[in-house]
């Protein structure tokens, strides 16, 4: 075996175990050991591998692909904007452009893959996404924001040299792993991101450990977000990522498995981990608001929110649930009611059968699960505000 092929071989071994670092998809076939490159080849590089996967030309796009289009670039837009990030459309000209500039999204063909390319330019799949839940937008929003943090991180200065990403055989587990986390600071600033936002987005790659190399390095990403969230709570916010999938509020050694309403386990339980790693999620800086008095576009389904308040939060406040009761004034009564009651054992302080029955005579819209997640809510807070003292 020659020289040239045990490079080759070796190179490849440390991209599939995530030793070596390598940005997402740079074309292999001009591959050099010249780094970094200047942004005019970059460019060139960049517009031949996105005609290698597919990209469609956006003047040309269908009238359903135009609707499709228009909706990601809102999301990619409101994130931009949320990041002071520039979106242009002339290529770049400094190898520094790619830390405050990216261009609009490509659409490309519906095999659910979405890439960056290099050089600014992201790629997101004709695919049949979803955007009228919590859960469907945050999983779009996501994937969008994880190319743009691809990009960010070292989009117009290709890191080529000697490390060629193999796409569908070797992805590096640590690129993967960066650009989970720029995508975390990418849709922190919106009223409804965070922690939450992005296990909410994510939750599809919890089970995939075991499945093909490709997708077992998404799934390393997603731990490695959820042991950031462990840490940066003090191991109060612990998420399970091996057998049954879980997130639970630790309390010395008691654990509190975290349930919100149903679908929205994830998201509850990384809001509040947010909250607690900035030691603000104690009972009094709770409150229900309207959807539409919120300070900020907040893309939220129901009518109002349960937030947690504080200067140490994006925007003043982070969202952690919500309900499609509209009169706020019932569930600020019962708001009210929990924080006030004692608790009993850090435990349970009221009664399930106590929660039904001021659920049924409350309102006609007012649900059970607007009650039990008010609960839920209020017991960890006073949970934690306990562990503060």
């Amino acid at each position: 075996m020659n020289q040239k092929k045990i490079i080759t071989l070796a190179l490849g071994t440390l991209l599939s175990l995530g030793i070596v670092q390598t940005t997402i998809n740079p074309p292999i076939a001009e591959a050099s050991y010249e780094a970094p490159m200047s942004p005019a080849r970059q460019e060139r590089l960049a517009q031949k591998q996105m005609k290698k996967d597919g990209a469609y030309d956006t003047a040309t796009l269908s009238s359903s692909q135009k609707a499709l289009y228009n909706k990601l670039f809102a999301i990619q837009k409101r994130l931009a904007d949320a990041n002071n990030i520039e979106i242009v459309d002339k290529p770049f000209t400094s190898r520094h452009d790619h830390e405050t500039k990216i261009h609009p999204l490509r659409l490309r063909k519906s095999d659910g893959w979405s890439y960056s390319e290099g050089a600014g330019y992201i790629l997101i799949s004709d695919t049949n996404w979803k955007f009228g839940s919590l859960k469907g937008t945050s999983q779009v929003t996501q994937t969008i924001a994880h190319e743009m943090g691809h990009s960010l991180r070292n989009g117009s200065n290709l890191r080529m040299g000697l490390f060629v990403a193999l796409r569908g055989k070797h992805e590096s587990r640590l690129e993967e792993t960066g650009a989970d986390r720029e995508s975390v600071k990418l849709i922190n600033p919106l009223p409804e991101g965070g922690w939450g936002y992005y296990l909410l987005g994510n939750n599809r790659f919890k089970s995939q450990k075991e499945k093909h190399s490709l997708t077992r390095v998404y799934y390393h990403a997603w731990k490695a977000v959820c042991n950031d969230i462990k840490n940066a709570t003090k191991n109060r916010i612990q998420i399970s990522v091996t057998g049954t999938y879980g997130i639970s509020y630790m309390n010395g050694k008691t654990a509190y498995p975290i349930h919100g309403l149903l679908g929205y386990t994830d998201y509850l339980g990384g809001q509040i981990a947010e909250c607690i790693a900035k030691g603000v999620f104690l009972p009094r800086n709770l409150d229900i608001v309207p959807v539409s008095k919120l300070n900020s576009k907040c893309q939220y389904p129901g009518k109002s929110v349960i937030i947690c308040s504080s200067p140490k939060l994006p925007n003043g406040y982070r969202a952690l649930a919500f309900s499609y009761e509209e009169n706020t004034q019932v569930l600020k009564r019962l708001l009210a009611e929990y924080i006030h009651a004692p608790i009993q054992n850090h435990t349970s302080y009221i009664s399930d059968a106590d929660v039904i029955q001021k659920a049924q005579t409350a309102s006609s819209v007012y649900k059970k699960s607007d009650a039990v997640q008010l609960k839920e809510i209020v017991t960890l807070a006073k949970l934690e505000e306990a562990i503060q003292k």
